[in-house]
């Protein structure tokens, strides 16, 4: 068994506790004060799904305390998740006011969760988990500082080394350095990145196979040509020095100090100055790009397009180069959604009516939207996001403005004006709503997308929001749900009457409505019971939108990665069929819409793109019927005008408000076939009796040291497969393994549908 293996099952061990005496657990806290483990977290990602790290970046497994607290939430019911928290000690967690800001939201989870630590409260090193013998591996390393630095920098490759093989033996700093060496490229990479420190950590036998090396395979000797002319054959890269600097694109992350020897280097030449793997010309040439995309918003719309062309032909080839994926060159990389965004604008929108357009819009215009956020999404720095923001009001407004104005002289005739016009969402048992806040169509496009590469099923249909497009009026404006509210006079949200009590149609009303209509609501935290027909709720796009404008940009993939992982979670769950529904959609535009002058007295209520004129009030501006009584007269802004100061609105008439989708998810047979829970297991003595639910035809139970290893079976034979009823009972015939850790595991075939950590004879 690799180390690492013993560090996924130590940590998962934690999590165990005494059922009839406590509660269970809602996570495991990983402290490290020292930051010891960090470099090798992305290891412990791969192998425990259940895994968390607190980071002040955003990714699939970790980000700051919000982030983690929310997934915490979303994992439920399935492996109990693992925190780690780099820079976060055990002993800091006695004093709130001394806590670290950016794991603020995380300090509670001490009274719900379950540490890691030593017996003594310490925070684990991996000196004091490889050699304690109590919770550790109980192996023998020299104490001296050598080895301490040695054990530093090779955790990552100790990491996959075989316990067994390590046991009885004691390690020094040689052996440790022996474990890394025999990967010539890392280790040139590593004397390069820093030659002092790469020499520092080597013994003399792996110094000696360095510069013999050097000599015959990449023609320099290191001790007399120097450490400069290693820096200038990596970047100008000749004959072997292309799979070195090869290595270094596919691997940077494993040399995070290379990027900063290189800007050592200094080009010999004219024509060398413009070599893209100097990291100073890379910065150059964002400097220079800065400078003109600031230039930018001066132009006219026909200039500004030419403009973004001929800078993106000079520039958006470093997009795909190594200082793109270290953050370094963000504008090229922006630069080339810009790009994409300006040629599909060119080629225009067709239609001659609401349907034609949306058609149109559906096969690529939406794409002119989701360049726009991308190019906002890739930059961070205010000076970069003026700049592009700059060519947003350049380009993109200008279209925005061109379609708006095409559909507002449609306002006759627009799909959805009254109550018979509604959508119709039908009750079935077996299907789900999943009703998601803002989900515009650019974003339901993506979503599809998504939900087809994991094999699913998926159709979508056209609808519209109700008018004027707010939530308030909105949401509730489908069938059969339009049956419990009427609109007589509007109020202040745009909210309809309650047919039931004549009050404001308010959420707890809606969530009323829903249960006597059929539909069972259950929370975000919930998967509802998949034999009725749910409706839940999720996504914080709109909400996002009001508050950070221009910024939404940086929330959309973390807020869609939590509907597809929504999706998964109910698919699980056993639903049939999910129909992704939303209430209307949004423009968006960094650096604001064109002001229109509304004051304040001539309204009842006035919203960023929609207002209540009071009664006789004459104000020249477009008007659209009320949708839930086209008598009440609503003023909307016209073209993409604000009555406000926002970069993010929604309640007026334009395509990207008032189109919506309504989006039919099939799961695959396969994945709805995957669907096994193990809901109990009880143990007496050796004997444990297992019940599963979901679809467990087919599937065995087996009692494991390591789940996804059939040979690690500690039953005779290994498995069992379940009754009709999901049943089954194990025993275990060695009375050692008695109140050791296991993993009960559930299968079908070779793969594991299911798991749950045990100790052997204890509930």
């Amino acid at each position: 068994m690799k180390i690492l293996d013993h560090l996924v099952q130590c940590l998962r061990k934690a999590g165990e506790y005494n059922r009839h005496d406590t509660a269970s657990p809602s996570a495991i806290l990983w402290t490290d004060g020292d930051k010891s483990w960090e470099g090798v977290c992305h290891h412990l990602s791969k192998v425990m799904p259940e895994f968390l790290m607190l980071s002040g970046k955003m990714g699939e497994y970790f980000g700051g305390g919000t982030f983690i607290r929310y997934q915490i939430s979303r994992k439920q019911n399935k492996s109990l998740p693992v925190i780690y928290l780099p820079g976060v000690s055990r002993q800091q967690f006695r004093s709130a006011i001394a806590f670290p800001e950016i794991a603020k939201h995380l300090y509670p989870l001490q009274f719900l969760g379950k540490f890691w630590t030593q017996d003594n409260g310490k925070d684990w090193t991996p000196f004091a988990f490889l050699t304690s013998a109590n919770g550790g591996l109980g192996l023998e390393l020299a104490r001296d500082k050598a080895t301490g630095e040695a054990l530093n920098e090779q955790i990552e490759t100790l990491l996959f080394q075989d316990v067994a093989e390590l046991t009885g033996k004691k390690i020094g700093a040689e052996d440790l350095h022996k474990m890394g060496a025999g990967d010539t490229i890392r280790l040139l990479l590593e004397w390069i990145e820093n030659p002092k420190k790469a020499e520092k950590k080597w013994g003399k036998e792996e110094k000696k196979a360095f510069l013999a090396l050097c000599k015959k395979e990449y023609g320099f000797d290191p001790e007399k040509d120097g450490h400069m002319a290693a820096i200038e054959k990596l970047i100008e890269g000749e004959g072997k020095w292309e799979r070195v600097w090869k290595r270094f694109e596919d691997a940077y992350t494993s040399f995070p100090g290379l990027p900063e020897t290189l800007e050592k280097y200094r080009p010999a030449g004219l024509f060398d100055e413009a070599n893209p793997r100097s990291p100073l010309f890379n910065k150059s040439q964002e400097t220079e790009l800065r400078e003109r995309l600031t230039l930018v918003k001066e132009l006219s719309f026909k200039e500004a397009q030419i403009s973004v062309g001929e800078l993106a032909r000079k520039h958006t080839n470093r997009a795909d180069s190594v200082w793109a994926k270290l953050d370094q060159a963000p504008l090229a990389i922006s630069l080339k959604y810009l790009n994409s965004m300006s040629e599909k604008i060119t080629a225009g929108q067709v239609g001659n009516t609401w349907e034609e357009l949306a058609g149109s819009y559906l096969s690529e215009g939406w794409r002119i939207d989701r360049d726009a956020r991308e190019a906002v999404n890739a930059v961070r720095t205010m000076p970069d996001l003026k700049a592009v923001i700059g060519v947003l009001q350049a380009v993109y407004r200008i279209w925005l403005e061109e379609l708006a104005n095409r559909v507002q002289a449609w306002a006759p005739d627009y799909p959805k004006k009254g109550v018979e016009n509604a959508t119709s969402f039908p009750p079935e048992p077996g299907l789900v709503y999943v009703f998601v806040d803002g989900l515009r169509v650019d974003l339901a496009q993506e979503l599809i997308d998504i939900c087809k590469s994991k094999g699913h099923s998926t159709d979508s249909e056209v609808t519209w929001s109700a008018l004027p497009s707010v939530t308030a009026t909105a949401k509730p404006a489908w069938r059969p749900m339009v049956d419990k509210v009427k609109g007589e006079a509007v109020g202040d949200g745009f909210q309809p009457s309650s047919i039931k009590t004549g009050k404001s149609f308010e959420t707890a009303d809606f969530r009323k409505a829903l249960k006597e209509l059929g539909y069972d609501f259950f929370k975000e935290t919930d998967t509802g019971d998949p034999d009725l027909c749910g409706w839940t709720e999720i996504g914080k796009f709109d909400t996002y939108g009001h508050d950070q404008g221009a910024k939404l940009a940086w929330r959309i993939q973390e807020e869609m990665d939590a509907v597809v992982g929504r999706i998964g979670e109910l698919i699980e769950a056993g639903w049939k069929k999910i129909v992704v529904v939303t209430d209307h959609g949004w423009i968006w535009l960094p650096g604001g819409f064109p002001k229109i002058d509304l004051p304040k007295h001539l309204t009842s209520s006035k919203w960023g793109r929609c207002a209540v004129p009071k009664p006789g009030v004459k104000h020249g501006l477009p008007q659209v019927g009320w949708f839930w009584n086209p008598i009440q007269e609503i003023a909307l802004a016209p073209g993409i005008g604000n009555f406000g100061k926002e970069e993010y609105a929604h309640g007026g008439m334009s395509l990207q408000e008032c189109l919506t989708l309504k989006i039919h998810i099939q799961p695959s047979p396969g994945m709805m076939n995957k669907s096994v829970t193990i809901e109990s297991i009880k143990w007496v003595r050796l004997k444990l009796g297992i019940q599963l639910s979901g679809s467990f035809g087919g599937v065995s139970v087996d009692i494991r040291s390591r789940a996804n290893d059939p040979k690690s079976s500690l039953l005779c034979p290994p498995g069992k497969p379940v009754d009709q009823e999901g049943k089954a009972s194990l025993f275990v015939e060695n009375e050692d393994t008695e109140g050791q850790a296991a993993f009960l595991v559930a299968t079908r075939g070779d793969e594991v549908l299911a798991k749950q950590n045990v100790t052997i004879g204890e509930n």
